[in-house]
């Protein structure tokens, strides 16, 4: 049998596995050392890569040089090349993170759901729950990141979820983990706290401060590139807190559920006086005539409003928002609203809080004050005939119109 079939025997036995241990292994080792086979195999080729190349012929090729090699397993043929290579070739160190950071998320999120366990890089398509943490590696700021991809929030919803309510370390705290809270539980500093505030109403006088902080139009004039009418929309919706601002930022459920949380409490401690004294003068006197337990106007006294300086129902609106109407009938699905000599100027908005409580069912009467003052009894009268009309349409009527 010669060094070939001894190859081939060895090749056939063990299919290129523990080649060193089948019994021809020693024998076929010293042939190899026996013969100048150089031109066949760099000095480094091990006995193993002999007889697999010996037996099937088959050679590698080098990636850099492009020459034949045995070194199974090993892209280049001789680490002189390899070098040679990665000087010019190389991938950087950086490169190595993100497919690492992608391989780890394919199998740490291989059953996972979307959005709510991860979320997804739009630059390198990795899967992690810490997106604000991988896009380090891309060398890029967080609110760089979110203008450029769309992203509210770096974190997934079950981060939201967990953290929302009670679930937050910091919920309903009443002050006591705020630093500037007179119920810090770690003693608070009043002294302190007026240095502070007096020290960044001076920083913000500047109008290059003002770009880092969203209570100034400045700071979204740049979040939108000088675009001016963009930058008030968003100054608006960030300074108001609608109901959108709290769906975009918690979720349908959760957002709806902390606005209506948010305007009850800021009804709650509404003190304005925002209504008329010669409007209560036109509701006292239509009141004298109407069935009082469904109905509310600012100086009604009632059981359920002896908290309140104003009294007016606070009507809940299918968009989520409240309302106040100047006199309304619960029972009779009727409001008045009382035109002043210096509000309602604004027909169009006027128009759309009418209809937004007419979607509720309700139909609308507006009373002029100028109507009022020239002849009381006939408005009165009006307002009267008004609410006792079963037959009244869902709609909006103009007394004196």
């Amino acid at each position: 049998m010669n060094l070939k079939q001894k190859c081939d025997k060895v090749m056939e036995d063990t299919c290129g596995v523990g080649i060193h241990l089948h019994p021809l292994y020693s024998e076929i080792s010293e042939e190899f050392s026996g013969v100048s086979m150089l031109l066949l195999f760099p000095d480094s080729a091990s006995v193993e890569h002999k007889i697999f190349v010996y037996s099937t012929g088959k050679y590698l090729t080098c990636v850099h040089c492009k020459g034949q090699h045995s070194e199974i397993g090993r892209s280049f043929c001789s680490m002189e090349c390899y070098q040679s290579w990665r000087k010019t070739n190389a991938t950087s160190k950086n490169d190595q993170v993100i497919r690492n950071s992608i391989k780890r998320g394919e199998k740490k999120f291989s059953n996972a759901v979307a959005s709510w366990d991860f979320l997804t890089c739009p630059i390198c398509t990795a899967k992690t729950a810490n997106l604000r943490q991988h896009i380090k590696i891309h060398s890029i700021g967080s609110d760089e990141f979110k203008k450029k991809y769309g992203f509210k929030t770096f974190k997934t919803g079950k981060e939201i979820h967990r953290m929302s309510g009670s679930g937050n370390p910091g919920w309903q705290h009443g002050g006591k983990l705020s630093a500037w809270s007179p119920n810090f539980i770690h003693g608070y500093d009043k002294e302190r706290h007026e240095e502070f505030k007096e020290s960044r109403r001076e920083e913000l006088k500047d109008p290059a401060n003002r770009v880092h902080s969203p209570f100034f139009l400045e700071h979204w004039i740049e979040q939108f590139d000088g675009d001016v009418e963009l930058a008030k929309e968003a100054y608006t919706i960030s300074q108001t807190r609608d109901l959108n601002w709290f769906i975009n930022k918690f979720g349908e459920e959760e957002g709806r559920k902390r606005h209506a949380e948010k305007t009850e409490k800021w009804l709650e401690n509404f003190k304005r006086i925002n209504y008329s004294e010669i409007s209560q003068v036109l509701f006292r006197e239509v009141a004298e005539s109407q069935d009082l337990t469904y109905v509310y106007f600012a100086t009604h006294d009632r059981s359920d409003k002896v908290a309140y300086e104003n009294k007016e129902y606070r009507l809940s609106l299918r968009d989520g928002k409240h309302c106040l109407p100047d006199y309304i009938d619960l029972e009779k699905r009727k409001v008045i609203e009382f035109d002043g000599m210096y509000w309602h100027t604004d027909p169009e908005k006027d128009s759309l809080r009418d209809w937004r409580i007419m979607d509720r069912g309700y139909s609308v009467l507006h009373v002029r004050e100028k109507d009022f003052m020239q002849d009381p009894q006939s408005v009165v009268e009006a307002c009267i005939e008004f609410l006792n009309d079963p037959d009244s349409a869902t709609m909006t009527f103009y007394l004196g119109v």
